[in-house]
């Protein structure tokens, strides 16, 4: 979750600047003869809006593989060796 608050922001902060910060900083927003992709600073916050997404749909396709893995009934072992009842019935 810190990590969306801080893409969201990032993104929401470039498209705040203008002349404030130097556009050698980063590659997106150097100009094409000094060796950049000559973008401006939208488009840079555009870059950071398709990676976020881009995280968060590997993330969320990942989470939901690994959680219909683990429901079958494969890994599901038997019940009888979970019976912790038989030797703890005194904590109860």
């Amino acid at each position: 979750m810190p990590g969306v608050f801080a893409a969201c922001f990032s993104m929401f902060y470039l498209l705040t600047l203008d002349d404030k910060f130097p556009n050698s900083y980063l590659s997106m927003t150097t100009k094409k003869e000094d060796g950049g992709l000559g973008g401006t600073f939208a488009t840079q916050a555009v870059a950071q809006l398709k990676s976020l997404l881009v995280t968060l749909v590997i993330a969320i396709l990942s989470g939901f593989a690994g959680g219909k893995l683990c429901s079958f009934d494969f890994w599901k072992p038997m019940h009888a060796l979970f019976r912790d009842d038989d030797h703890f019935h005194h904590v109860l």
